[in-house]
């Protein structure tokens, strides 16, 4: 028996060792970059040997957050959290990254949100199969119906769609043809009327759908918001993710835009693309946003404790959640635009998280070593 328990325990630690690597070897090609685009930014030797004491990290990371153009830049910070640290080691402990990952499922999303305004469903793939809106069994002539009756869709992977990939849009001017297609070619989508987001948000950027994301953290007893920012498409494209080329702008505490936006490679604009100069600009309800999301964190507070939510704002300027990430939700973004995603707390994390964890230490000595 005690022989099992332990062959166990040695197949976890390898399960956990081989993804882990696995993330950390797509970060460390993101670092690579990133560290060519800050080599001149200065580092504080002494408050990062201070702060990060016990905590092996490559101090590029911290480099890179600093080196980013702010309203009101002050002195080298170090909490920073690396984003090797944060996927491979962090989130993990907040989250029970198996069974978050099982449950992201946007065709499930009708079930967890039953009573939260969604973009409306028409349809659903699942594992090849057709259904309504409502599961029960259709077909493929009946959605291409819908779909031709609605005029406009747009089709959403279920589930492992980061970055926005595999979002597809059909428009009537693509005709049924090109529509039969992407509804044949995908074995687990949902497929959406198209939202319609309030003016003073369209007026950013009007050809996508451009997303609040919303990062909460339930911490020592209590759920709070850890950063919010706006995501916008530029130059016609009608995705809002950074990874399409999309920027991202912090959110104030009142719902007002900080003065700059950012793409992926963190470089700084006043100004989008199209016009629309950031100061000045407020998100509408944004209040009714926070209230919205920590209130529905308590739903999946079993199994993560640090979630992202994608939410939108209608035309009448009501919440409209779009969709949550139970793990893994994009701490760059919000790194770049926000500055270190835990702020007061990152020592207190960092304590918790790694420092009292025997386990994660032994794999933060592991995961040091790859380069």
């Amino acid at each position: 028996m005690r022989k099992s328990r332990r062959w166990k325990r040695r197949a976890a630690w390898a399960a956990f060792l081989e993804v882990a690597f696995y993330r950390k070897a797509y970060l460390t090609d993101q670092l690579t970059l990133k560290k060519a685009r800050s080599a001149n930014q200065s580092i504080d030797e002494v408050s990062l040997r201070r702060f990060w004491k016990g905590i092996r990290i490559d101090p590029g990371w911290l480099r890179f957050y600093n080196s980013v153009q702010r309203e009101n830049p002050g002195e080298f910070d170090p909490r920073y959290i690396p984003l090797d640290l944060q996927y491979c080691l962090v989130d993990d402990w907040f989250n029970d990254t198996q069974s978050a990952l099982r449950l992201d499922d946007k065709n499930w999303y009708d079930l967890f949100f039953h009573d939260v305004r969604r973009p409306e469903t028409l349809a659903r793939i699942i594992d090849g199969k057709f259904f309504d809106a409502v599961y029960d069994s259709s077909s493929l002539e009946a959605v291409a119906s819908a779909c031709l009756a609605e005029g406009h869709v747009i089709l959403k992977p279920a589930y492992n769609a980061s970055g926005g990939s595999g979002i597809l849009f059909w428009d009537e001017a693509e005709g049924p043809d090109s529509l039969e297609k992407k509804l044949r070619g995908h074995k687990n989508y949902v497929i959406q009327r198209l939202l319609r987001q309030h003016p003073d948000i369209a007026k950013i950027y009007p050809d996508s759908i451009n997303s609040i994301r919303i990062v909460t953290c339930h911490w020592e007893g209590r759920t709070e918001v850890l950063s919010a920012l706006l995501r916008m498409g530029v130059n016609g494209n009608r995705l809002d993710n950074a990874g399409q080329g999309g920027l991202f702008c912090g959110i104030n505490a009142d719902g007002s835009l900080k003065p700059f936006a950012y793409n992926k490679r963190g470089e700084a604009f006043a100004a989008h693309p199209q016009g629309c100069v950031f100061a000045g600009c407020t998100i509408p309800s944004y209040d009714r946003c926070r209230e919205l999301v920590l209130r529905l964190s308590n739903r999946f507070l079993r199994i993560s404790k640090l979630i992202s939510w994608d939410l939108s704002v209608d035309e009448a300027g009501e919440p409209v959640l779009i969709e949550v990430n139970l793990c893994y939700g994009g701490a760059d973004i919000h790194q770049i635009a926000n500055g270190p995603l835990f702020g007061e707390k990152t020592q207190a994390v960092l304590d918790q998280t790694v420092r009292s964890s025997r386990r994660n230490r032994f794999f933060n000595r592991i995961l040091a070593w790859y380069k």
